[in-house]
């Protein structure tokens, strides 16, 4: 059961796009990175839609490979007919079969815990992940390619820079994800 704040959220945005989401009727999603926060969202987002919007639902494939997301997160929505789980590391070219009308990349760590621990794994999913989802929505004609730059939102109460500048290994790690999410912009520039 969905925490009620977020139930709200989703009832909020199922309500705005009502008439939009007509589009989706039927149609066959695929989206990475399903049981992270964004990811999570959208899922909840479709299933609403599919109970209570749309009269052919729509078919979601969620590809995901566990590294920081919660297989928790979709409880409940294993059981539906509506959606099938891939686990699968988007890092390496996926064969899907049938076709596909929307792809939504929402892969990727965004955390600044994860990616410190996973630094590698932050620039393949933004770089090779990004490449092989595009890559696969280009072989499927898909209508729409949708993908998620993560941002950091901080606030800097007090900040005192002392010169010569030191790079920690904390900048480096949060350099490397900035780099990351840059890099899969050009990716998507390439495709377009």
């Amino acid at each position: 059961m969905k925490h009620p704040i977020v139930q709200e959220d989703i009832d909020v945005i199922v309500s705005a796009i009502k008439k939009e989401a007509k589009q989706l009727e039927g149609k066959r999603i695929l989206i990475t990175g399903g049981t992270g926060f964004l990811g999570n969202y959208f899922l909840s987002v479709f299933y609403d839609l599919n109970k209570k919007v749309l009269k052919t639902p729509c078919k979601v494939i969620v590809i995901d490979n566990y590294i920081t997301g919660d297989k928790k997160n979709i409880l409940g929505l294993e059981k539906s007919s509506h959606f099938k789980f891939i686990e699968h590391d988007v890092r390496v070219p996926i064969k899907v079969s049938g076709n596909i009308d929307y792809i939504i990349h929402a892969a990727g760590i965004a955390s600044p815990v994860y990616y410190m621990k996973y630094p590698l794994e932050t620039i393949e999913v933004a770089t090779k992940g990004t490449q092989n989802m595009l890559e696969l929505a280009r072989l499927k004609k898909v209508k729409s390619f949708l993908f998620s730059v993560q941002a950091r939102y901080m606030v800097i109460l007090t900040r005192t820079i002392y010169l010569p500048l030191k790079v920690t290994e904390a900048m480096f790690l949060r350099r490397v994800r900035d780099l990351a999410m840059m890099n899969q912009k050009d990716w998507v520039k390439l495709y377009v």
